[in-house]
């Protein structure tokens, strides 16, 4: 068995006002894939996940 994470939110500094987000994967605990939200690009944490990626 194994087991995919989708985890996604948002955070908000309160002495900036900023507000960012996150959209990540895990895969068996461990960081996959995760997408940067202001650039709109994926960065792979695995080799595996290269082909997820494009």
């Amino acid at each position: 068995v194994h087991v995919l994470q989708r985890m996604y939110g948002c955070e908000w500094d309160d002495e900036t006002n900023k507000i960012t987000g996150f959209y990540q994967f895990a895969y068996d605990g461990e960081d996959f894939i995760a997408l940067d939200l202001e650039t709109k690009t994926w960065t792979a944490a695995k080799q595996q996940a290269l082909i997820t990626k494009h």
